[in-house]
């Protein structure tokens, strides 16, 4: 990162260590991340994404000079640089960025996430700087429709219409947006490599040059901003689904092991290392635990506390699954040990992806052959708060508070209606055992897909 100067792109100005730790110091944005801003925003046109995608492109642009391949492009590493309504575009999070040492060097690794990954990156035949520009597709259809392209919930689905470039224009917004826009989409949206556009190629595309001679529309696109609001609700989600039904694995290990027997055993570092690179080979997994840590993640500083743990287990589990107050602290305790890997006493992203894969893995073969819905069945204890046999968006909220995310009634109704739709295409006031299992079917929340 030391390398890079470019506007748009976020500048590392420092690096120190001691003997436990490892800082960053980076150039300060505060203007939020992209979506954010959009959903945010009183009007917001195809002049506007415009003008924004149009630093986005200049940075990836950019890296590929540098003969860097970025391999994570989305809107959540898109930030802007303060408030102020002409901001500028600030690219970030080069964690998984390569150097091609080689002209037209390939790399093999499957990385990136799933709704912006590009079909050559899932066959795993080679990709290289194509893979970004895939990328930039998703996201200038999702910052001009408020809805990704390939919308599936099933995985394995979604991954099968990115392989075919299987979207449309169908939705009634794609009427206010200009051909231009829907042509550069295409021509991004390319499954050969070949043909499709490059960064440089895409900056000179005729859509670029309606903004800059002032022809695109200022017109407000309507329902943007809840488009982007529901899509967010969704993936809160299933972030809490997937930290519920984890914590509750672990707890079932827990409470089957004697008291003698719970001290956590060190994990080998090579375990470790092993589990980590795992998760980030499966984009899908890292999306899912993503999301969960950041429901845990109550300060938004991108650390875990032993406090937030605590609370959220008492919360959690003390009453719902009747565990006494002498068991609460120990399993608290206890997971504690288990995710605090360096001993820090903070946990950060990568040591909860290893802990919770480990120790509370929601992959193949962790659930219970035999009784195949037991383990919705304790989340729909935990989260059915007023145990009626049916859980609304009281209980969805009080789940969320418990476990230290302050989410508003209106996010907590949207829940509702997506599981409920999700079954039976229209809302319902609350939500059945079988609805959710319908859905955590329909998610492979259960069973993550490699």
């Amino acid at each position: 990162m030391r390398c890079l100067d470019h506007p748009n792109c976020i500048k590392l100005y420092a690096t120190y260590e001691n003997d436990k730790q490892f800082f960053i110091v980076m150039e300060f944005a505060d203007g939020g991340q992209l979506l954010d801003r959009i959903a945010a925003s009183e009007h917001y046109c195809e002049e506007e994404a415009a003008r924004c995608f149009g630093q986005i492109v200049h940075a990836v642009s950019y890296l590929h000079n540098k003969n860097i391949v970025h391999r994570d492009l989305k809107p959540e590493n898109i930030l802007f640089s303060d408030s102020r309504p002409n901001a500028s575009i600030k690219l970030c999070d080069f964690g998984l960025s390569r150097r091609a040492l080689l002209p037209r060097q390939r790399f093999w690794s499957r990385c990136g996430s799933p709704d912006y990954i590009a079909p050559e990156v899932l066959e795993r035949a080679g990709y290289g700087f194509e893979c970004d520009v895939w990328s930039l597709g998703v996201i200038l259809f999702l910052m001009l429709s408020g809805n990704p392209p390939f919308q599936h919930r099933n995985v394995i689905t979604k991954y099968q219409s990115i392989k075919r470039a299987s979207f449309t224009f169908e939705h009634p917004i794609w009427t206010m947006i200009s051909a231009e826009a829907k042509d550069l989409i295409r021509r991004m949206l390319t499954v050969d490599t070949s043909k499709r556009l490059t960064c440089s190629e895409c900056s000179l595309h005729p859509w670029f040059k309606d903004y800059e001679a002032g022809r695109l529309s200022s017109v407000h696109l309507w329902g943007m901003q809840e488009r982007i609001k529901g899509w967010s609700v969704e993936k809160r989600l299933v972030g809490l689904i997937f930290v519920v039904l984890a914590l509750v694995r672990i707890q079932k290990a827990w409470m089957r092991t004697e008291p003698g027997e719970r001290k956590k055993t060190p994990l080998e570092p090579a375990r470790a290392v092993e589990t980590l690179t795992e998760v980030k080979l499966n984009p899908s997994r890292e999306t899912r635990l993503r999301a969960a840590f950041d429901l845990l993640d109550n300060q938004r500083n991108g650390m875990i506390g032993k406090e937030d743990i605590r609370l959220s287990i008492s919360s959690l589990f003390g009453n719902q699954l009747n565990l006494d107050a002498k068991d609460v602290v120990e399993y608290s305790h206890s997971l504690w040990s288990m995710l605090d890997i360096l001993n820090t006493g903070v946990v950060g992203f990568e040591e909860f992806c290893i802990a919770f894969e480990t120790y509370g893995s929601l992959s193949n073969g962790g659930s219970d052959q035999q009784e195949p819905y037991a383990e919705v069945s304790l989340l729909f204890k935990v989260l059915d708060t007023k145990c009626c046999g049916m859980i609304d968006h009281r209980d969805l909220q009080l789940t969320m508070a418990r476990i230290g995310y302050a989410a508003t009634e209106e996010e907590c109704r949207t829940m509702i209606a997506i599981m409920s739709k999700d079954a039976t295409r229209k809302p319902a006031a609350g939500l059945t055992f079988e609805v959710l299992c319908e859905f955590t079917d329909n998610y492979e929340i259960i069973s993550n897909p490699a």
